[in-house]
């Protein structure tokens, strides 16, 4: 076999094959975009439930929504990339990837327990877990591309089924722990929402602000004494002054 073969069969034939599944790959950001318009979503629901404002949930727009999760999907694209980069330049294994996925998924595994034993840092443990999910699910995606590469686009049913847990799994938790702690946060007396005072005859102010919706404000009064929590949706002209308080 000469030399010119070997350089065909070596990273020119690599990067020719990962090019032929730019459909593939092309596919997976499809699936990722839904999945993090998803994890937007429950972290929102969540939050909103537990302050006692579900409503508030319907009236939020799509890119409100995936705001919530826009940290997370970059942190998976930038693992993902990257693991199918040291595929490409030989400097990671498949194998490798997958064992790296396996021990990010237990040490995940292992702050969801500890969310529920450590209720006061539940908060932390999720956000802690949720990009060690986030790590292994990115580097099991790699893993996946690797294969496809690799094996004539079959993939190895071991590894399939790991991504599966992994998915499972961070979306059965990480989200709803993340959406509560900030609830739990938020309603604290150390909670650092703004303050707003409202121009309006009567009112009983201050209010916290809570998140613009549609154009409007969200307010909430927290629950004094016998008086439950109180919701309040202002055009921004009715704010006389909005107070930040530092962290």
């Amino acid at each position: 076999m000469s030399e010119e073969s070997e350089v065909i069969r070596g990273p020119i034939g690599a990067t020719s094959r990962l090019l032929g599944l730019l459909p593939q790959l092309a596919s997976i950001l499809v699936v990722v975009s839904a999945v993090g318009y998803w994890i937007g979503w429950k972290i929102a629901r969540t939050y909103y439930d537990e302050l006692g404002a579900p409503w508030v949930t319907e009236m939020l727009s799509p890119s409100q929504l995936a705001q919530g999760a826009t940290a997370w999907m970059t942190a998976f694209a930038s693992v993902w990339l990257g693991s199918i980069f040291a595929l490409h330049q030989r400097t990671a294994t498949t194998r490798g990837l997958k064992w790296t996925s396996i021990a990010l998924l237990a040490i995940a595994s292992l702050m969801s327990l500890l969310s529920i034993l450590f209720k006061q840092e539940a908060g932390i443990l999720a956000i802690v877990g949720g990009l060690f999910w986030i790590f292994g699910l990115a580097l099991t995606a790699g893993e996946l591309v690797g294969q496809l590469v690799d094996a004539n686009e079959r993939w190895d049913n071991n590894s399939l089924y790991l991504a599966y847990f992994l998915f499972a799994f961070g979306l059965s938790w990480f989200p709803y722990e993340i959406g509560h702690a900030n609830a739990v946060s938020d309603t604290s007396g150390s909670s650092n929402l703004p303050t707003v005072m409202v121009s309006s005859p009567g009112d009983q102010g201050p209010w916290l602000l809570v998140a613009p919706v549609n154009g409007k404000l969200l307010l909430m009064k927290l629950e004094n004494g016998t008086s439950p929590r109180q919701f309040r949706v202002i055009d921004p002209v009715s704010a006389t002054a909005i107070l930040y308080k530092p962290h």
